[in-house]
């Protein structure tokens, strides 16, 4: 089914733009406690606590749309996401396997970008190998690759956690249904700078991304070297998704929702979808940790179980709309 293309698309994205900064002021100044600017106090708040989650927040929601609207095109899938493929459980599973051997989760923290980013390749590695037929990647086998890849890691991670002691594990298992209280104050930066450059990747094949997501064939055809740059996009869909993990866990649906809904301004024009898909996933993580933070205040909820609660009908929305392999929306 095709989405009609927005008429004004400068428009559209001058409203994003909007709805991002207003969430982000939202974000700095509403919460457990009202905090004022004009007082020492509230000023460290801003400065040391709300800015840096705040800039984590919209980080970690704009990598995982990026890379959801990427993986949409590659599966030709209306229903793949990062997690579809494993990667992000790779990237946790390699952070709860090298849990075993810390002292303690709080001096452990600081490993997590590198340790996230091993497993997500690692994860993405055996996803191609299993999916390529004669030197091919075959869309269909990738697909059914990455569901059993990702199965075989959740086990692995709740397996991993049956075996030592509630305690031990304590501080892993809120890190893995997803949250943003317990990141550095840098890593926000760190997954910014991660998505500006595979954000600037992504773009500089967005025109071969449009002819691949019409037809493999067809693309080929007009000279793009598909195979190469489908393992590039591949590639950077897993170092998005394994930066973001490693700063808040397993936060499902970001990467399903957002790509759909700024699709239906921008149509399948991938110059203008990701770009699009990336300010729509950070507003919709903004506004989540909002609502996570104050919902039940002064009592946090992990925000990766809210996305879930509002992911869960949109997919079920999608089934019921006739969404299937190979159908682009």
């Amino acid at each position: 089914m095709n989405v009609p293309c927005s008429k004004s698309p400068a428009a559209f994205f001058v409203l994003l733009l909007g709805v991002s900064a207003a969430l982000f002021c939202a974000s700095l100044f509403f919460g457990a406690a009202r905090v004022s600017p004009w007082t020492e106090e509230g000023l460290w708040i801003l400065r040391e606590l709300r800015f840096p989650r705040a800039l984590l927040a919209f980080a970690v929601g704009a990598s995982l749309a990026a890379a959801g609207s990427v993986l949409q095109a590659l599966f030709r899938n209306p229903l793949a996401d990062p997690h579809l493929t494993g990667v992000s459980a790779g990237g946790a599973a390699a952070v709860v396997l090298a849990s075993l051997g810390a002292v303690s989760w709080s001096g452990f923290t600081g490993s997590l970008p590198l340790i996230c980013a091993a497993g997500s390749l690692a994860a993405l590695a055996a996803v191609v190998r299993l999916g390529r037929r004669g030197g091919v990647l075959s869309v269909t086998t990738l697909l059914l690759a990455g569901v059993m890849v990702n199965s075989f890691l959740v086990a692995l991670i709740v397996f991993l956690q049956s075996i030592r002691r509630s305690e031990e594990m304590e501080g892993v298992l809120f890190w893995l249904l997803g949250s943003l209280g317990s990141a550095p104050a840098s890593q926000g930066w760190q997954v910014c700078a991660v998505l500006l450059a595979g954000s600037a990747v992504l773009l500089s094949q967005a025109k071969a991304l449009n002819l691949i997501a019409a037809g493999e064939g067809r693309a080929q055809a007009l000279g793009v070297p598909v195979e190469k740059t489908k393992i590039l996009l591949f590639a950077v869909t897993a170092l998005l998704t394994g930066a973001a993990v490693s700063a808040s866990g397993m936060i499902g649906f970001v990467g399903l929702i957002a790509p759909h809904l700024a699709r239906f301004r921008t149509g399948q024009d991938y110059r203008l979808l990701i770009p699009a898909s990336l300010l729509t996933g950070g507003s919709l993580l903004l506004l989540s940790d909002l609502l996570a933070r104050t919902i039940f205040s002064p009592q946090e909820i992990p925000v990766g179980v809210l996305t879930a609660f509002l992911g869960v009908p949109f997919f079920l929305r999608l089934l019921h709309s006739g969404a299937k392999p190979g159908v682009q929306r």
